[in-house]
């Protein structure tokens, strides 16, 4: 029986693949985990390929899916769609658990990094079935659905460390304690964090010192404690304000850390804090993780789990090439969508495969990890 030839995206599955083979990512995250389900580790690689490329629902992600993509995720036979929301749900089910393993993975790869950034989202449903759905303040300017918040903690080497998962309606005073909770199983004494004003709180400052580490954060702006640091600096000079709409705080922020550093590094500090916003950033618009469809409270966890953890792979893969020319997820998803290899079945022969799209922009990425997969039609980097 002659087989038909068939061009499938290889881009995704060759980004997880490097970085598994440069870590042991998946045998150390998800090992024990799938019971007797073989396939789980395949099945959990298919949808994080499928967060990086169509991002499509799980019931149409199998229409258009060759074997010989699958076999290269690990698959022995096919699939089904079935199984694959089974697969969502043990992650949500054994949440706690991987990311346990997952700051473990970090340590031993020796990618914890002392300073650490804090940041709270949100994203929204489309339905009303899980109740860890609620409503609340929306960054995704849907205020009238219903959400759930997470917090991230990612260093300044732009690997994250610690994922939390709450109800849409906890603000981020509560919810910066349950990630100081989690900050303790992975960080070292001395370790700072640098956070915005919502979890800037005297028990949560006091609690990051018992625990042995420092905070960098933004003092919430109140007209009251604003105006007396600026009339500290300002010393003598004396202003009269004419307008009524101006407090005199027009234009200052204060930061507050319990480091002793001078003003320039700790301001430096706190605007690197914006890798945690693009990392949630590349969440949302990169990942696609936004509006959330699943019902249940596992599948949700689990949904979510998977869509950090697969950010996470692409942050790695980006910090191990060293120099990455494209580091925007919504950019780089074009270029591994683009990447393509062809598998060909001629009459009589060993079939071929043959990689094609190879572009600039992922040489730093690949370099020669490619070969694995086929010949490479045009070897660009030479």
């Amino acid at each position: 029986m002659t087989r038909q030839n068939v061009t499938f995206s290889i881009g995704s599955i060759a980004l997880i693949d490097k970085a598994d083979a440069q870590t042991g990512f998946f045998k150390t995250v998800f090992g024990g985990l799938g019971g007797r389900a073989k396939d789980f580790i395949p099945a959990v690689k298919l949808l994080m390929v499928n967060k990086l490329e169509e991002s499509v629902a799980i019931h149409r992600l199998l229409d258009f899916m060759p074997m010989e993509k699958l076999s290269l995720l690990g698959f022995r036979k096919g699939i089904s769609d079935r199984t694959l929301n089974r697969t969502l749900e043990r992650l949500g089910e054994n949440s706690k658990f991987v990311i346990d393993k997952y700051q473990k993975w970090v340590k031993e790869n020796k990618l914890d990094d002392k300073i650490q950034n804090v940041d709270f989202s949100s994203s929204y449903f489309e339905g009303n079935e899980c109740t860890l759905a609620k409503l609340g303040y929306s960054r995704d300017h849907q205020p009238g659905k219903p959400q759930i918040t997470y917090g991230i903690s990612i260093g300044a080497n732009r690997i994250p460390t610690a994922l939390t998962i709450q109800k849409g309606n906890i603000n981020d005073r509560k919810h910066m304690k349950k990630m100081l909770k989690l900050c303790t199983r992975i960080l070292v004494l001395g370790s700072l964090l640098v956070f915005d004003c919502g979890g800037n709180t005297k028990r949560n400052k006091i609690a990051i010192l018992k625990l042995g580490f420092n905070y960098l954060t933004l003092k919430g702006k109140k007209v009251g404690p604003y105006k007396e640091a600026v009339a500290f600096f300002r010393a003598a000079v004396q202003e009269k304000i004419e307008n009524p709409y101006l407090t005199g705080i027009e234009g200052f922020f204060i930061l507050e850390s319990s480091l002793d550093l001078e003003a320039s590094e700790l301001l430096r500090l706190y605007r690197e804090k914006d890798v945690v916003e693009k990392f949630i950033r590349d969440l949302k618009e990169g990942a696609e993780m936004r509006p959330i469809r699943h019902w249940s409270d596992d599948a949700v966890i689990g949904y979510v789990l998977l869509v950090f953890l697969t950010n996470a792979l692409v942050n790695l893969t980006q910090y191990l090439a060293k120099s990455p020319v494209v580091k925007n997820l919504k950019v780089l998803k074009k270029y591994l969508n683009n990447l393509t290899v062809s598998v060909i079945y001629p009459k009589g022969w060993f079939k071929m495969e043959v990689i094609t799209n190879f572009s600039a922009e992922l040489v730093a990425l690949f370099g020669d990890f490619l070969k694995k997969y086929g010949q490479i039609e045009l070897q660009i980097w030479r």
